[in-house]
C-alpha cells in the first residue's frame, strides 16, 4: 500500500460518498475505488492475490479454532472484500463474475443430475465420492 497519504481531519472522509450504498457488493467496490483515488491501493495484482491468500489463511485458522462464529464471519468478509478488490484491480465487474460462476455451477450441476439419472441413481443417495467423480466429469464435459 502507498505510504504517501496526506490526512486532513478537517475535510469530510474520502469514503463519505459510499455511506448510502446499501448493496454490500457495490459498497465494497465503491469503498475500494474511493481509497484508490488517494493512492491507498496495491501496486500490482500479485499483491492483491497475496492478500487473498493471507485472508484465506486467517479464515482457515478461525475455522479450525471453531471458537467464535463471529470471527469466522469477519474473516470470511475480509476474504470476500479482498476478492472484490482483485476484480476492481483487474477492471472486472465482481457481480458479473459471480453471475458467470453461478451459471457455470448451474450448468455443471444439471449435467451431474442428467448423468446420475441416466445411471438410475437417486441424487439423495449419492456418496461424497460419487459426487466428486460426477463433478470432475461435469467439469470436463459441461463448460
Amino acid at each position: 500500500m502507498s505510504d504517501q497519504l496526506a490526512c486532513n481531519q478537517t475535510e469530510p472522509s474520502i469514503l463519505a460518498g459510499c455511506a448510502q450504498i446499501t448493496d454490500p457488493l457495490h459498497k465494497a467496490v465503491a469503498l475500494q475505488a474511493a481509497a484508490a483515488k488517494v493512492n491507498f491501493d496495491w501496486q500490482q495484482p500479485e499483491e492483491v492475490v497475496a492478500k487473498i491468500r493471507e485472508e484465506l489463511a486467517e479464515l482457515n485458522r478461525e475455522i479450525l479454532a471453531a471458537e467464535h462464529r463471529s470471527r469466522i464471519q469477519e474473516e470470511l468478509g475480509d476474504l470476500l472484500f479482498a476478492c472484490i478488490n482483485l476484480a476492481r484491480w483487474l477492471d472486472m465487474n465482481p457481480g458479473q463474475s459471480l453471475s458467470l460462476a453461478n451459471e457455470k455451477f448451474y450448468r455443471r450441476f444439471q449435467c451431474m443430475e442428467s448423468s446420475l439419472a441416466s445411471k438410475g441413481m437417486d441424487l439423495h443417495q449419492c456418496s461424497t465420492q460419487i459426487w466428486a467423480q460426477e463433478w470432475q466429469q461435469a467439469k470436463n464435459e459441461c463448460r
